[in-house]
């Protein structure tokens, strides 16, 4: 038995520590939280959906901060707004540096990182087109395709490599006078991840952010089950689920042609082009969905992806290690593609990203762990000797040959054993 005190109190504060650190968990502490909900628009037209769980008397603070975020964003980044930093650039015809905010310098640099990785399918210098097919600010719709001469002369000011970044200090650099840059196809994304540092400087780790369609999950929620998010059918005027993910610390960024296209002499044109060829996409792929950890990295891979179509996509996909599903249609039938690591059901992602199911394993070790310690200091603080073999104990002798086996409720029995067994030791010796 343990006589020494000392040791007794070290196993009473090991245990005291072990409990309290469990009832401390954040799975329990996220049972007591209040589901808040804060919805919006931004960017423009752009939807925005926020839903945390935590304290009901942060709501305002919440509120606020989601607010101040996402139109911190839209203030440097917006084609729309006259004053904001993008299109101050875009109005200058200098090909000095120009001064910029770090965050848009970020996400400059990561627009550019990914332009290089999918050798020029994303590329933000695209404004100049987006404006000649009209998918810019002016609504006005076109009533002829551009001719090839119009085209030609935009892609003269089109191309990653004709623009420079710097973050010390942050700025921006056109080699061509008339280059101009689009963020549309990052800057959603981008918005998602700082509302979500926000969130999580405030203390909050269980919540959901979707802005414009792009998504971000933390954590799970009180019930202990992981975030539902959507994958929509590529169907034009409709909204129906293609496939339902279970979201766990990461991301999921979606792009298409079937909400945001015009269609002329009876055939469609996707919002998405293609900033190296200057026409819009034109193949079988109708959607693209990207799952990664940060909504900035999924939200340009997910246009990238759609610009290089389905076999250029998973091989770009496979390559920046990001999990992507194609949609293909093709005599009006849907064909999925994607990389080998995307779920093929919500089952499937909970498992993948250490969701609901590897917490239950998880909760019911620890409950196991700790009925398994606590019976063990009971029985050791409580001076009981703890029934069962020796175990081997019994192999050490003290100078009277009895065992060093004090733990063992039979060492009497132990002790007569052994004496038995030096009789006959040394009846044979003899």
């Amino acid at each position: 038995m343990v006589s020494n005190p000392k040791t007794r109190l070290a196993l009473i504060q090991m245990l005291v520590a072990f409990l309290f650190l469990f009832a401390n968990a954040p799975w329990l502490s996220a049972q007591t939280s209040t589901r808040l909900e804060i919805t919006g628009t931004t960017m423009g037209v752009v939807g925005y959906s926020v839903v945390a769980f935590a304290d009901s008397d942060v709501a305002t603070e919440l509120k606020a901060s989601v607010a101040e975020e996402l139109e911190s964003v839209n203030q440097r980044m917006s084609t729309y707004i006259a004053d904001s930093e993008v299109s101050r650039f875009n109005q200058s015809t200098s090909t000095d540096w120009f001064s910029i905010s770090r965050e848009t310098a970020e996400v400059v640099q990561k627009a550019q990182e990914i332009s290089e990785l999918s050798d020029g399918a994303f590329d933000i210098t695209v404004q100049p087109l987006v404006a000649r097919w009209k998918f810019s600010k002016d609504k006005s719709k076109l009533t002829k395709i551009p001719d090839k001469a119009s085209i030609a002369a935009d892609l003269k000011r089109v191309g990653y490599k004709k623009l420079q970044v710097r973050l010390d200090p942050p700025a921006l650099k056109k080699s061509v006078a008339g280059l101009q840059i689009d963020l549309s196809a990052i800057a959603k994304g981008y918005a998602v991840d700082m509302v979500a540092e926000r969130l999580q400087a405030m203390g909050l780790d269980n919540f959901l952010i979707e802005v414009g369609g792009e998504v971000r999950a933390s954590g799970e929620k009180p019930d202990e089950t992981s975030w539902r998010v959507g994958i929509e059918k590529p169907l034009p005027g409709a909204r129906e689920p293609y496939q339902i993910i279970a979201l766990y610390h990461q991301a999921l960024a979606s792009s298409g042609d079937y909400r945001n296209f015009f269609e002329l002499n009876g055939k469609r044109y996707s919002h998405t082009i293609d900033p190296r060829t200057g026409y819009p996409v034109d193949h079988a792929v109708t959607a693209t969905s990207v799952i990664a950890q940060d909504c900035t990295t999924a939200d340009a891979m997910a246009t990238a992806i759609m610009v290089l179509g389905r076999d250029g996509g998973i091989q770009l996909a496979n390559k920046a290690g990001v999990k992507a599903l194609i949609l293909s249609e093709t005599n009006n039938q849907l064909l999925a593609t994607k990389t080998a690591n995307f779920p093929s059901n919500e089952k499937e992602s909970m498992i993948q990203e250490g969701g609901s199911f590897l917490k239950l394993v998880g909760i019911v070790s620890v409950f196991f762990l700790l009925a398994v310690l606590a019976m063990a200091i009971g029985v050791i603080c409580g001076r009981e000797r703890i029934k069962g073999s020796c175990g081997g104990i019994a192999a050490l002798e003290n100078p009277d040959i009895t065992p060093e086996c004090s733990l063992c409720s039979r060492a009497a029995e132990c002790n007569d054993l052994k004496k038995e067994l030096k009789k006959r030791q040394t009846e044979t010796d003899s």
